[in-house]
């Protein structure tokens, strides 16, 4: 089991970066953060009650394998979730979502050296218990749904320990699961590249989209989901 290392900081993701000297498998946890990071550079409110943790990895992989860090983190916390008795959906690329609202936003980040990975941070925020008045999404909590509290602390160890089961398999394995959760699969889409549908989820982890035939590849950028559930493929 992992040892969660409770700490006071802005941001737990910038802490495990200051903090070199900690070993592969530690896991930063702060109550809240005055400095959460999402994606693109964007904030990510982290008032007290929610679980706040960066958790640190040195997997040695080859470059083409980081994927499995993006489609490992969500799956490890919707399998968290629906032990708690919540059904909870990844949104691409790295969001959890509960009937529609955003409840976990995960932010990684990759250091290399000589094309390998030397060391990755997954930054996991899950709203637990704290208050969502000043998120400017459409967001929901755990006691929201369950209409009790959750322990945080337990929360987290469960998540890890998940999150361990899947980045011990293979790239195909994880991709293959990330498939019957990924709630963006058949649905319209705006990419940076166009508007079309979410067809495919690929073994490396990037989207493929298509519009009348025309089709190109998201890999972890932005995406909008535009409507609902169109159609879907299976593709390798």
């Amino acid at each position: 089991m992992s040892d969660l290392l409770h700490v006071v900081t802005s941001s737990t993701n910038d802490y495990a970066h200051e903090h070199p000297e900690l070993p592969r498998g530690t896991v930063v946890v702060s109550p809240y953060q005055e400095g959460g990071k999402g994606r693109n550079g964007r904030s990510f409110v982290s008032k007290e009650g929610g679980a706040y943790f960066s958790v640190i990895r040195t997997d040695d992989w080859a470059i083409a394998d980081c994927c499995k860090y993006m489609m490992a983190a969500p799956l490890a916390v919707v399998d968290a979730l629906k032990e708690l008795g919540v059904n909870a959906m990844v949104k691409y690329p790295n969001d959890v979502l509960v009937g529609g609202a955003k409840i976990c936003g995960i932010l990684i980040e990759t250091t290399w050296k000589e094309a390998k990975i030397s060391r990755a941070i997954l930054g996991i925020g899950i709203n637990v218990n704290n208050d969502l008045s000043g998120v400017d999404v459409r967001a929901t909590s755990l006691q929201k749904e369950l209409g009790h509290e959750v322990d945080v602390d337990e929360l987290i160890l469960g998540v890890v320990d998940r999150l361990d089961r899947w980045l011990a398999l293979s790239k195909e394995e994880i991709a293959g699961a990330l498939r019957r959760d990924l709630v963006t699969l058949g649905r319209k889409v705006k990419t940076d590249k166009g508007e079309g549908i979410a067809v495919a989820l690929r073994d490396d982890g990037s989207l493929l989209v298509d519009d009348n035939g025309k089709q190109w590849i998201v890999g972890v950028g932005d995406i909008v989901i535009m409507e609902e559930n169109v159609r879907r493929i299976s593709i390798g």
